[in-house]
């Protein structure tokens, strides 16, 4: 029997059992489902429960949705919010959805603590539908301590579970044995003796569940995965991999639709584009990039000005719409690069193969070719298919060494010294503009052979790095404007307005840290704060908190534009190997060479299928981006783990973030890990907390404080694995003087 007839059987039998409700068990012997087919069962349970075509009642037994407990009376029927179970502060919380209203005259914190009763077996990252309590209700410490109306709420419905494969560590004793879930905000699994594959002791795991209800501290699954051995490399993140759900494998069909293309570009797909292969083109990347998908080639005009083509690799050639291919880059959005892998949206044949843009090969492209005159202003804009052969691939080292020379005759420095003279008045004007500096310096964390963490890099974003990220930006706006101006759908990247309350909330933070500031509803002011902070110790601290304060950037259909670059239109267009949006992009690009619905146009989404995809690939960029922090910071707190446990532990300058009761909460500067110094240091032990400004004041002088933003050097004594963060100590006892005022008072 197939899943699909499966549940159909399943809802057949409730609906004729008249309310009636059931475990897996009582199912199975009713249905006659046989020992080998109850993972099937599991799984159709699971798809009725998900879809809201079953509930699970008291005791972990499932039963039909009922339609409440009203009885006749008149009693009216509860409001009820949608939303996400999140772990927060060691404990489950409810945050509604943003578009999610309360009832008139009370209303909900952000974030509503869910006692197990009320989670009804939701866990952390669960998709949920609550009823909202009244106060009488709720009979929570909310509702003793408030003076007016409040509000609680109840788990009703499970929308969407997230953990239905738990990666996490086997440990078996005697006759029982269990999973330790990699997530800490996820009970453990107990696991029945029969299904624990070839797994041992201390193996990584992959468990699913098979009853949601907590039986004392437990969930009650089998194991369907074994991910290797404790301490094997890469282990670790496949952990990740699944908790996260993430892709790995590539399906056969599309795997053979991208062996199908030939090597060879054939003559008639050259000779219908614009050829490139004799003008300088070049491409500059990462040095440790797998893939080259943006080429950039710049020439000065006689009245001073200057044409910019940007040739970006023509995905949309070889992935069409309805493909295997197609649907595959669709499900995943885009790649996932992980401390130790990266997870492609494509194929390597296309992804490192036919469509990277390596030196010395011919190789397709969709151009953006433009026209500044000598104030950087754009004068002129075409959109061509065409064919290039660049001329050599630079990394940002190489390129900044480059450009910290004369050119002499050599022409590819000739190029990048021209390309800086055009992209430095494109960056200027564009914060001349109200575009806000949020460049990051990235740091990454190096592997060793064996997977474990070693040093970090800094990768400092300098002049060939700018340079690249003006020629992307300029690309990305004026293929917005043209899929603007064309009146057929498109795919727009947008980042609305942040709120005001978020603005004051950043305001006092920058107050606090002792920067200078006025409104900040004024773009104009945050970006003087960016420029007193530029190269302080605490750039990096207050960058994240302005970041926080800002909405997510997202994908719509709708171009309402862009609030950090400060642009009415832009879209994304330079990065189709790794992102589904681009790809859309290029093909509703293309078709503007052709009336709607002629020969030769590509098939792309109307306006609903637009938002349809954007809400998708959306998704899929958040997921990615938490797995990526993830993978990061588990490196992160392997590293100082081995630097706590060394016999000469090293010290490490950190910034103050924050100072509370419990300790300081600190940023290790050159790393950018965050970790904390406990209260009671020796270091402190002179030293009251002061409230009312949040640091602290020597008993004995005090003119001594301890404040956010200043700088102290510490030392990793642990890591607390179930907070993600690192325990410091003071390097030595502060001496008068020891610490190194940044904010004034």
């Amino acid at each position: 029997m197939n899943r699909k007839a499966l549940n159909s059987k399943v809802l057949a039998w409730f609906s004729a059992a008249g309310g009636r409700a059931a475990d897996k068990n009582e199912l199975a012997r009713a249905l006659g489902i046989p020992p080998d087919d109850k993972a099937l069962l599991r799984a159709a349970l699971k798809d009725l429960e998900a879809s809201g075509k079953l509930e699970i009642a008291r005791g972990g037994r499932y039963r039909l949705p009922q339609p409440g407990k009203s009885g006749g009376s008149s009693r009216p029927q509860r409001p009820q919010l949608s939303g996400r179970v999140l772990w927060r502060n060691g404990a489950l919380q409810f945050a509604a959805d943003p578009a999610e209203g309360t009832s008139p005259g009370a209303s909900l914190p952000p974030l509503v603590p869910l006692t197990p009763a009320k989670a009804n077996t939701a866990l952390n990252g669960d998709r949920v539908v609550v009823d909202v309590l009244a106060e009488h209700e709720a009979r929570g410490r909310n509702a003793r301590r408030s003076s007016g109306p409040q509000l609680d709420v109840r788990v009703v419905k499970i929308a969407e579970r997230r953990n239905t494969a738990i990666p996490g560590t086997l440990h078996i004793r005697g006759q029982h044995a269990w999973v330790e879930p990699d997530d800490v905000s996820l009970p453990q699994v107990e696991i029945t003796a029969g299904g624990r594959t070839r797994a041992q002791q201390g193996d990584k795991v992959v468990a699913a569940i098979d009853d949601w209800t907590l039986h004392g501290k437990r969930l009650r699954g089998h194991l369907v995965k074994r991910l290797g051995g404790a301490g094997e490399r890469g282990v670790d993140v496949l952990g990740i991999i699944v908790k996260h759900r993430l892709p790995v494998d590539f399906p056969r069909e599309v795997l053979r639709e991208a062996d199908a293309f030939p090597d060879a570009i054939p003559p008639e797909e050259i000779a219908r584009r614009e050829d490139w292969r004799d003008r300088h083109v070049i491409t500059i990347d990462p040095f440790d990039a797998k893939d080259f998908d943006d080429a950039i080639a710049v020439t000065e005009l006689p009245n001073g000005g200057f044409e910019l083509a940007v040739h970006i690799a023509d995905v949309a050639h070889y992935v069409r719409p309805g493909t295997a291919l197609d649907r595959e880059a669709q499900h995943r959005g885009n790649s996932t690069y992980l401390v130790d892998r990266v997870l492609p949206m494509l194929p390597e044949r296309l992804s490192n193969g036919l469509c990277s843009l390596r030196p010395g090969e011919d190789k397709l492209t969709r151009a953006a070719i433009l026209t500044y005159n000598a104030k950087g202003q754009r004068t002129g804009q075409r959109f061509v298919s065409a064919v290039i052969h660049s001329k050599r691939r630079y990394t940002y080292e190489e390129a900044m060494a480059s450009l910290r020379q004369a050119p002499g005759h050599d022409p590819d420095a000739q190029l990048l010294h021209r390309a800086w003279k055009l992209a430095s008045r494109l960056r200027r004007r564009r914060f001349d503009h109200g575009s806000l500096d949020m460049q990051f310096t990235e740091v990454k964390v190096v592997l060793d052979a064996a997977g474990q963490p070693v040093r970090f890099a800094r990768v400092e974003y300098d002049e060939s790095h700018q340079l690249i990220e003006e020629f992307m930006l300029a690309a990305n706006e004026a293929v917005a404007e043209a899929l603007l101006r064309s009146g057929r759908p498109g795919m727009y990247r947008i980042h609305d307005d942040p709120d005001p309350a978020k603005l004051e909330e950043l305001r006092e933070i920058f107050l606090a840290s002792g920067c200078r500031c006025g409104d900040l509803s004024e773009k104009g002011e945050i970006q003087k704060v960016l420029t007193q902070i530029a190269g302080k110790p605490e750039e990096h601290v207050l960058k994240l908190s302005l970041l926080k304060s800002l909405k997510r950037a997202a994908y719509s259909a709708d171009c309402t534009g862009h609030y950090g670059l400060s642009l009415r239109h832009y879209t994304h267009f330079t990065s189709p190997i790794r992102r589904y949006a681009d790809l859309i992009v290029h093909r509703a690009l293309a078709n503007l060479q052709h009336a709607p619905g002629s020969r030769g146009t590509i098939r792309t989404p109307d306006y609903s299928g637009m938002m349809e995809i954007a809400a998708h690939i959306s998704a899929t960029e958040r997921t990615s981006a938490d797995a990526e922090m993830d993978s990061r910071r588990m490196k992160e707190l392997e590293y100082f783990e081995r630097i706590a446990a060394s016999k000469k532990p090293e010290v490490f300058k950190a910034i103050i973030t924050r100072v509370l009761p419990i300790g300081l909460f600190v940023e290790v500067v050159d790393v950018q890990t965050r970790g904390i110094v406990r209260a009671g240091e020796p270091a402190y032990k002179d030293y009251r907390f002061d409230a009312a400004k949040a640091r602290l004041v020597s008993r004995s002088n005090p003119k001594k404080t301890v404040s956010a933003s200043d700088v102290i050097d510490v030392v990793p004594t642990g890591i607390e694995r179930d907070r993600g963060t690192v325990v410091f100590r003071v390097a030595d006892v502060v001496v008068p003087g020891r610490l190194r005022r940044k904010a004034k008072e």
